[in-house]
């Protein structure tokens, strides 16, 4: 397997169009509100919601790469498995990732200060990435700590369809989050049977 190839699978693209899918139900949240006008701004968030997401998935292989080794392959646990076919070291993905979290990070600060992005949606997309980060990554390492499974369901269930509301609305209220708390019990239940077999 080649470099670029193995990068982009570690980059977990089946992944990524389940992430865009829920970023989706936010913006769709979003624009049953009067006030809700889109515009490029969703174009804006979903490109660095692909960032970030590309991001903590190449952070993750390669911290987790000793146990993704020992561990049984499932479709959503034990990593993609393209470190090993590729036989590139850990720092490979890592330097990538890191490199896509700093463009991200930039794009994301530039989109909030042209006026592209909402405030309050960059603020939650920011989180959402340092959150994706830091379930990987000392000092946090979260997942290594018994509380990366509640953190990613925070992120990917709350936090990233909340993203999508500030997004169209430009900000987000107390119905928005409780429209999408069920389904961050749904997240957790799901990240945890997928950490399991870790």
């Amino acid at each position: 397997m080649g470099r670029v190839h193995a990068l982009v699978a570690m980059s977990r693209p089946d992944q990524i169009a389940l992430i865009l899918a829920v970023l989706a139900a936010g913006v769709l949240l979003g624009l049953t509100r009067p006030s809700s006008s889109p515009g490029a701004a969703v174009l804006v968030a979903t490109i660095i919601v692909v960032g970030a997401a590309i991001a903590a998935h190449l952070v993750n292989e390669a911290a987790d790469a000793e146990t993704d080794g020992r561990t049984q392959r499932t479709a959503f646990s034990g990593g993609s498995g393209a470190l090993a076919a590729s036989h590139l070291t850990p720092a490979v993905p890592l330097t990538v990732g890191l490199g896509a979290a700093a463009l991200t990070a930039v794009a994301t600060l530039m989109a909030w200060a042209s006026g592209a992005l909402p405030g309050p949606a960059a603020t939650i997309l920011l989180v959402g990435l340092i959150g994706g980060l830091a379930y990987s990554l000392p000092p946090v390492a979260a997942m290594r700590r018994g509380w990366g499974e509640p953190l990613n369901a925070l992120l990917g269930g709350l936090l990233l369809p909340l993203s999508g509301v500030a997004v169209v609305v430009g900000s987000v209220g107390s119905a928005d989050v409780l429209a999408f708390l069920p389904f961050t019990f749904v997240s957790l239940a799901s990240v945890l049977a997928t950490a399991w077999p870790d």
